[in-house]
């Protein structure tokens, strides 16, 4: 060969240079090719799987590191947990480790994104709560509270004398006053079960139920070691609230109602009878052979003991003063000799013995 042959490029003939091209060219069905293909696919899914902790983000920075350094030949020290090999003859066992690795990270993936949506709806429920206690009206519970039933009698001297001590006063006779309870039935009777059903979700932690005399016969009077006729404001200055589940203010006028009694109770026993069924069964069980109790009416008792009846009940004894079964006379008389049971007193309660000092500091 001269030296011009040996500086001059010999012809390739075309054939053989698309051989080499053919040769030089990456094979598709490399695993390198195969994996630059399915990471690039899956980097979004691959992010979303970061999320699921620290296993699924070191898979994700593993992969990545493949990917950037163009193969698994050249990426060892990131796959100590996923060898691979670099043979073609194992390739199909390496593609098919990483697509369970894959299977894996796509389920944690779901997994978190499920649990992301569903803490913020508990989220969002959070906040819509929060937003309705805010625009909710406060209301303003005081521990203590006179309901006065009133019909024709003054009680400005509640204003008076007791302004320190919350009261609300429903009348009779007034339809612009602003509690006024119509038609007139029941008497005091009906007034403390409307207040009641009114407040039942809502109620003070002590309650006093008169009747609106600031003065009359049957209210002891404290000067005097309980005699008939006394005041109600000493009375009220001295009451220990909070002291007694169920305390009857009436403490000078105690009787066994039973059906051998004296004559008006007898009749009051009567219609008690009737009435018993239909009004008290399903909350205080069979009507009791007698009743021991005070007169007239008033008496100061706990929340505890008024949320011990449902307030269906207190509701449907409303609802049969209002209808006028009985005059009211009869009708009052019957919630007068049950107030005691209906707020947890026994049916053979005994007469207090320390009188009126009882319930009020001699």
């Amino acid at each position: 060969m001269s030296e011009r042959e040996a500086t001059t490029p010999s012809a390739v003939a075309p054939e053989t240079e698309r051989a080499l091209q053919v040769a030089t060219r990456p094979d598709p069905r490399s695993l390198s090719t195969v994996l630059s293909k399915l990471l690039s696919s899956l980097h979004f899914k691959l992010l979303v799987a970061a999320f699921c902790g620290f296993g699924a983000a070191l898979s994700l920075l593993v992969m990545s590191d493949i990917t950037n350094q163009g193969g698994l030949g050249k990426s060892t020290s990131s796959l100590a947990f996923l060898p691979l090999s670099s043979s073609n003859s194992n390739s199909s066992d390496d593609l098919s480790r990483l697509y369970h690795a894959y299977q894996s990270l796509t389920v944690q993936a779901e997994f978190a994104n499920r649990t992301i949506q569903t803490q913020q709806h508990e989220l969002s429920q959070l906040k819509e709560a929060l937003e309705k206690q805010k625009q909710a009206p406060k209301v303003f519970i005081p521990d203590k509270m006179i309901v006065v039933a009133q019909f024709n009698e003054d009680f400005q001297w509640l204003d008076l004398y007791l302004d320190e001590i919350a009261h609300v006063i429903y009348t009779r006779t007034n339809p612009k006053a602003v509690h006024n309870l119509e038609p007139n039935l029941g008497n005091e009777a009906s007034v403390y079960m409307k207040y009641i059903v009114d407040h039942y979700d809502n109620l003070p932690e002590n309650v006093l139920f008169l009747q609106a005399h600031q003065e009359t016969w049957h209210i002891p009077d404290v000067t005097r070691g309980g005699q008939n006729g006394g005041n109600m404001i000493p009375i009220i200055n001295k009451l220990k609230w909070g002291v007694h589940g169920f305390a009857s203010i009436g403490t000078s006028n105690w009787n066994k109602v039973q059906s051998d009694d004296v004559l008006d109770h007898r009749a009051a026993w009567a219609k008690l009878t009737s009435i018993w069924p239909k009004l008290f069964q399903d909350a205080l069980g069979d009507m009791p052979p007698f009743i021991n109790r005070y007169c007239c009416a008033m008496f100061l008792v706990k929340k505890e003991r008024i949320l011990l009846r449902p307030k269906s009940f207190y509701q449907r004894a409303l609802d049969w003063l209002l209808s006028g079964e009985f005059p009211n006379y009869w009708s009052g008389r019957m919630f007068e000799h049950t107030w005691g049971l209906i707020f947890g007193e026994p049916h053979d309660a005994p007469q207090y013995a320390d009188g009126i000092c009882h319930y009020t500091y001699c």
